[in-house]
């Protein structure tokens, strides 16, 4: 058996359809692998526990997935999130002590869980591998000021020193990006894979004709993304260029409440939450995708890049790691400076002129298509991950 130890999985009852560990354990046992993930039954985006109902649903659809209990937590950077991470690690390292998988795979980062599996690879002999899906506490952009600033300074610094000491103890890493993958010192076998979308187009491509721009942007409102920047871009838009740009929302998050005011001074459309047919409709007649995040962001491949490369949307991007150098070198995309609001809208301007651009865009994307399609990356993955598990692992 390999098993994959994460708490924190996107399972069908969450109204998800693209977990990296659940697509990795399709291809595994597509390989005739016995392949297993254990999760939490607490969802990390609604900081709630899935109810009986859900778990049952999860596992009828799923059933290599074990949801283990643990302690909530409402605050992410909590003294119940720690708890949280310890009480989960804990109880899967009961459950992998019970079922003895042959290896054994760590979604990081996961300092304690991390940890914890490390000390039972050295014990038990049982190769304990890592794939690293964020640099964490580098993600955290924040300016930290003051005494508190100090404090965290001093723990992330710690954290830091933890995590190269932990991954020098792993049989090898995988990563979701080679901006990460350089970033990581640790001489061990490694590779990436990247992500990848489960969001595919419904037959051709047909943007609907006419003069009007439609510009999408569907996911997080967090604070880590520079949604107000947008928001302010789309008011010049409304003011200046009136009837030319149709721009949509859907999503939500922390900075839902600005998003909403937009839509009803007339400036946006608001879709709210949507389902996976209406993101593929509306994929299907957009021409420009936003990937907004905030100066200093560590995202690297974010996942809706490869929405936008599926549906052969034009990117206008603020982030600066590997997806800048894909947007650069394949040409299409732009940059655009985080927090710059005359950037974005004079971005949006020149795509919008070129509707050649936008065209040219759509064969390069059918290219890159399959290069980052979840067959190819996923197969790849599990490949990898079979032949570090050896021969122990072959379902019985």
């Amino acid at each position: 058996m390999i098993c994959i130890v994460r708490p924190y999985a996107n399972l069908p009852s969450d109204g998800a359809g693209n977990d990296r560990y659940v697509n990795l354990c399709v291809h595994l046992r597509g390989r005739s692998m016995d392949a297993h993930l254990v999760c939490s039954s607490f969802i990390h985006n609604r900081k709630a526990r899935r109810t009986d109902a859900e778990i049952l649903t999860n596992r009828a659809a799923l059933p290599f997935v074990t949801e283990l209990n643990s302690v909530g937590y409402r605050n992410n950077a909590s003294i119940g999130r720690v708890l949280y991470e310890l009480v989960f690690g804990l109880r899967a390292l009961r459950w992998v002590w019970r079922n003895r998988p042959a290896s054994i795979l760590v979604g990081e980062p996961l300092f304690f869980v991390g940890w914890l599996f490390v000390a039972f690879g050295w014990f038990s002999g049982i190769p304990i591998s890592a794939d690293v899906i964020d640099l964490w506490p580098e993600a955290d952009t924040r300016e930290l000021r003051g005494a508190s600033g100090a404090i965290k300074r001093m723990i992330y610094r710690a954290l830091k020193w933890s995590r190269a000491a932990r991954f020098n103890r792993y049989s090898s890493l995988t990563f979701v990006s080679n901006s990460y993958a350089e970033a990581i010192r640790a001489s061990k076998p490694r590779s990436v894979f990247y992500w990848g979308s489960d969001l595919v187009p419904n037959g051709g491509l047909e943007r609907p004709s006419g003069g009007t721009v439609t510009i999408v942007y569907a996911g997080s409102f967090g604070n880590g993304y520079d949604i107000q920047t947008v928001l302010d871009a789309a008011r010049l838009l409304a003011a200046h260029q009136s009837g030319k740009y149709r721009i949509v929302f859907a999503g939500g998050g922390e900075q839902e409440q600005a998003v909403k005011e937009s839509a009803r001074r007339g400036e946006i459309e608001y879709l709210g939450y949507i389902d996976k047919p209406r993101l593929i409709q509306l994929y299907g007649r957009s021409d420009i995708g936003l990937l907004p995040y905030k100066a200093g962001s560590m995202v690297a491949m974010p996942i809706k890049f490869f929405d936008y490369v599926n549906f052969g949307i034009y990117s206008i991007s603020s982030l600066t790691l590997e997806v800048a150098d894909v947007i650069r070198s394949k040409a299409i995309g732009a940059y655009y400076k985080a927090g710059d609001v005359q950037d974005l809208y004079a971005r949006i301007i020149e795509t919008a002129a070129d509707a050649s651009r936008r065209e040219r865009v759509r064969s390069v994307c059918a290219q890159l298509r399959d290069y980052y399609s979840l067959t190819r990356q996923y197969g790849g993955f599990a490949e990898f991950v079979a032949g570090r598990a050896g021969d122990g692992s072959s379902m019985r």
